[in-house]
C-alpha cells in the first residue's frame, strides 16, 4: 500500500514543480521585486550643487547602471576562474559503507576428486563496514583544467575589457548629450523675453489687420515669420527635457528635476594640427577590443589544446587504503597502489574534429580582429574629418552671427529715426538669436568631435580644447 502512495506522491511532487506560477503570486513576486529596485535606484547620490561637464562624467561613470551590471558580470567571472583554479586539484576520495543482509553468504563445494567435500562454510560477515580512501591524480585531467582555468582568466580579461570600452562610449554619449543640453538651456533662457516681445507685437498687428487700419499681406506676412521663429524656440523646451534625462539616466538618477547645469559660455577655440601616423599608433595600443580579439585569440589556442590532449590516453596513478571489518580476513587494513590508463577510442573522431573546429575559431579571430584595426582606422579618419568640418563650419557659424549682431545693432539705430517699425526690429533681433544658438550649436559640434577623436583612440578627455570648462 504504502509503495503505491510513494508512486502516485513523486509523480504529483513534480507536476506541482513544474506547474507556473499563479497570477496572484505572480504580482506578489513583481511588487516585492519592485520594492527592491526601487530601494536601488534610490541610493543613486543626488548632487547638491549644479553640475560642470566633469563632474557629469565623474557621476555617470561612478553610478551608470549599465556599467554596474557590466562590473557584476566581470565579479562572476572573476569567482567562475576561481572555481576553475580549484578543479586542478587532484581527487581524494572517502568512502565508508555500512551494510547487513537478512541471510549470511554460506556456500558448499563439491569434490573434483574421490575426497569427500568439505563442509557449508561462510567467509563473510551478515553486517559489515568499510571504508576507503583514494588518492587519483589524472595527469591529463589535470592539464586540462590547467588550460580551461587559463581560459577564464583571459575571459575574465576580455569582460574587464568591455567593461572599459562601455565606460569610453558612455562618456561619449554623455558628451553628446552635455552639448545638446547646453545649446538648449542657453536658448531657453534667452528666447523668454524675445517670444513676450513678439506676443505682444502679433496682438496688436492682429488688432490693426482686423480693424483695417494696416494692410494686411506685409503684416500677416510678417505675423506668419515671427510665428515661425516661435516654433523654434518651443524646440528648446523639448530638446532640453530630452537631453536632460538622457544625462539623468546616464547618472542613474530617476528624473531630470533631480539636478541642474553650470550653463558654459562659448569661448575661443583652438584650432588642432592632428598627426595621423601618431593617432593611429595610440588607437591600435590603447583600444580595448584590439586587446580583447588578441585575448580571445588566447582562448581559442588553448582549447585547441584542450582538444589535442583528449587525443592522448588518460594516465592516472593513484593510492588508497582501505579496511574493511570482516572478521574472516586475515588483514583487515591494507594499502594499494597502481597506474590507471583510460583511453575513449570512440571519442578520438570528436577531440579530432574538435581540434579543427578550435584552430578555425582562432583563425576566425585573426580575421575579425584586422577587420576591427581596419575599423578603428577608418574611425579615426571619419573623426578627423568630422572635426575639421566643424572646425570650418564653427568659423561660418561665427561669422555669420557677427554679421547678425551687427545688423541688429543697425536696425535698433534705425528704429530710432522712425524709419523702422517694431516688426522689422523683432525681425532682425529673431534673426541674430538664431545666429547665436547657430554659432553655439557649432562650437557644441566641436567639441563633440573632440571626444569623438578621443573616443576614436581609446583614451577619452585626451585631446581638450584650452577653453573648456573643466
Amino acid at each position: 500500500m504504502w509503495d503505491m502512495k510513494r508512486r502516485l506522491l513523486i509523480p504529483a511532487f513534480l507536476f506541482a514543480a513544474c506547474c507556473p506560477i499563479h497570477e496572484k503570486n505572480l504580482n506578489l513576486l513583481r511588487s516585492e521585486n519592485l520594492d527592491f529596485d526601487e530601494n536601488e535606484i534610490s541610493k543613486a547620490e543626488v548632487p547638491l550643487h549644479a553640475l560642470s561637464y566633469n563632474e557629469i562624467i565623474e557621476a555617470a561613470v561612478h553610478q551608470n547602471l549599465d556599467l554596474r551590471v557590466k562590473a557584476q558580470e566581470v565579479r562572476i567571472k572573476e569567482e567562475e576562474y576561481t572555481q576553475a583554479t580549484w578543479k586542478m586539484l587532484p581527487q581524494l576520495m572517502f568512502n565508508l559503507e555500512q551494510y547487513g543482509r537478512n541471510r549470511n553468504t554460506g556456500s558448499f563445494s563439491q569434490s573434483l576428486t574421490n575426497q569427500p567435500p568439505a563442509p557449508p562454510s561462510i567467509s563473510s560477515e551478515q553486517h559489515d563496514t568499510t571504508y576507503d580512501i583514494t588518492f587519483t591524480w589524472n595527469i591529463i585531467d589535470f592539464a586540462l583544467a590547467f588550460n580551461r582555468a587559463r581560459q577564464e582568466a583571459n575571459r575574465t580579461v576580455m569582460l574587464r575589457l568591455d567593461y572599459i570600452r562601455l565606460q569610453q562610449n558612455l562618456i561619449l554619449e554623455v558628451t553628446k548629450s552635455y552639448w545638446k543640453a547646453q545649446l538648449a538651456l542657453k536658448g531657453i533662457s534667452r528666447a523668454k523675453d524675445l517670444i513676450n516681445r513678439i506676443n505682444e507685437y502679433q496682438q496688436k498687428i492682429r488688432y490693426y489687420v482686423d480693424k483695417g487700419t494696416l494692410p494686411a499681406m506685409p503684416n500677416l506676412k510678417m505675423d506668419a515669420q515671427l510665428s515661425k521663429f516661435k516654433l523654434q524656440l518651443q524646440d528648446f523646451n523639448r530638446d532640453y527635457t530630452t537631453a536632460k534625462s538622457q544625462l539623468a539616466q546616464f547618472m542613474g538618477l530617476r528624473s531630470a528635476d533631480m539636478f541642474e547645469m553650470i550653463p558654459m559660455e562659448m569661448g575661443a577655440i583652438e584650432s588642432f594640427k592632428f598627426n595621423w601616423n601618431e593617432l593611429e599608433g595610440i588607437a591600435v595600443t590603447h583600444r580595448p577590443e584590439l586587446f580583447g580579439k588578441d585575448v580571445e585569440e588566447k582562448v581559442f589556442i588553448d582549447e585547441v589544446h584542450n582538444q589535442a590532449l583528449q587525443l592522448i590516453p588518460g594516465l592516472g596513478p593513484y593510492g588508497q587504503t582501505k579496511f574493511d571489518s570482516n572478521k574472516f580476513l586475515i588483514w583487515n587494513h591494507w594499502l594499494q597502489a597502481g597506474l590507471k590508463i583510460t583511453y575513449n577510442i570512440f571519442g578520438i573522431p570528436n577531440a579530432y574534429y574538435g581540434m579543427k573546429a578550435a584552430e578555425q575559431q582562432q583563425e576566425l579571430v585573426k580575421k575579425n580582429r584586422v577587420a576591427l584595426t581596419l575599423g578603428v582606422l577608418t574611425q579615426i579618419q571619419l573623426a578627423l574629418l568630422l572635426n575639421q568640418d566643424a572646425y570650418d563650419n564653427y568659423l561660418i557659424a561665427k561669422d555669420y552671427n557677427n554679421t547678425q549682431q551687427k545688423l541688429k545693432d543697425q536696425a535698433l539705430q534705425v528704429l530710432k529715426v522712425g524709419e523702422f517699425h517694431d516688426g522689422d526690429v523683432l525681425s532682425y533681433e529673431s534673426d541674430a538669436f538664431l545666429a547665436e544658438m547657430t554659432a553655439y550649436e557649432r562650437y557644441g559640434n566641436f567639441m563633440l568631435s573632440l571626444e569623438q577623436i578621443n573616443n576614436s583612440i581609446g583614451l577619452p578627455r585626451y585631446f581638450q580644447n584650452k577653453e573648456e570648462d573643466l
